[in-house]
C-alpha cells in the first residue's frame, strides 16, 4: 500500500541584487530565486515593500522574520495592511550610482495575502 505524499514545496532562494524590486528568477541550476535590492537605511515604506513583495512569492513569514530581524509590533498583517494602503514603494531608476529615486506603485486587488 503506497502512502500519498504532499509534494515538498521549497521557498524560493534570496539572493541580493541589482534590482528595482523583487524579482522572480532561476540560478545556475534552475532553482527558484528570489532577486531582491538592497534596503536603503531607515526607509520602513521600503522594507515593508520588500517584505510583501517576499510574501507575494511564497517566502514564509518566519523566514522573513529571522532574515530582517524585525520588531514584534511588525506583525505580518500590520506590513501587509501598511502596503495596502500606501502603495508600493521601489526603485525607479538602478543604472545611476548616488541618484536613487523611487517610484510609487499600486498593489494588485487581489494579491493573494
Amino acid at each position: 500500500m503506497s502512502e500519498n505524499k504532499a509534494p515538498c514545496i521549497t521557498e524560493p532562494a534570496i539572493v541580493l541584487a541589482n534590482v528595482q524590486a523583487v524579482k522572480p528568477g532561476h540560478d545556475e541550476e534552475g532553482r527558484a530565486i528570489l532577486l531582491t535590492p538592497l534596503i536603503p537605511v531607515d526607509d520602513t515604506w521600503f522594507q515593508a515593500t520588500l517584505i510583501y513583495d517576499l510574501l507575494r512569492h511564497g517566502v514564509a513569514w518566519s523566514t522573513v522574520k529571522s532574515r530582517y530581524s524585525l520588531a514584534k509590533r511588525n506583525s505580518r498583517k500590520r506590513i501587509v495592511a501598511y502596503v495596502r494602503e500606501r502603495g508600493r514603494k521601489v526603485y525607479d531608476r538602478i543604472d545611476r550610482p548616488g541618484a536613487t529615486t523611487y517610484k510609487f506603485l499600486p498593489v494588485p486587488l487581489h494579491d493573494g495575502l
